[in-house]
């Protein structure tokens, strides 16, 4: 990891960077945003498309309480997994379909919630 800090047109630019060699950087001034953002909608586009058609993760049965402690579980799990990659100094990342899941355990403990 390193940092560096310049003064451009008078303001203050300060780069934070890990797992990138610093003579690979170069920085220039940049005329347009518009082909930056209009290719960072089209990937986020994309992505959304994609995660629209993953079907919904299939949960085990929980009622009441139960369905309560399976979103605690999967909460403290996830922190758990972050602490670790946090530790080992990696980058810490969800693991795939955990954004799905947590969204589906968090509206069945509302669900749950409602109905008790």
């Amino acid at each position: 990891m390193w940092a560096a800090r310049l003064v451009a047109d008078g303001l203050i630019v300060t780069l934070v960077i890990r797992g990138v060699d610093p003579a690979s950087v170069r920085l220039d001034p940049v005329a347009d945003f518009a082909p930056y953002l209009q290719a960072c909608n089209e990937r986020l586009g994309r992505l959304s498309e994609h995660h629209r058609r993953q079907p919904p993760p299939v949960l085990e049965p929980a009622e009441g309480v139960a369905a309560h402690r399976a979103l605690a579980e999967a909460d403290l799990a996830s922190h758990a997994h972050l602490v670790q990659a946090l530790q080992a100094d990696r980058e810490p990342r969800q693991r795939a379909g955990e954004g799905a899941a947590r969204h589906a355990l968090w509206q069945r403990a509302v669900r749950e919630q409602a109905r008790i």
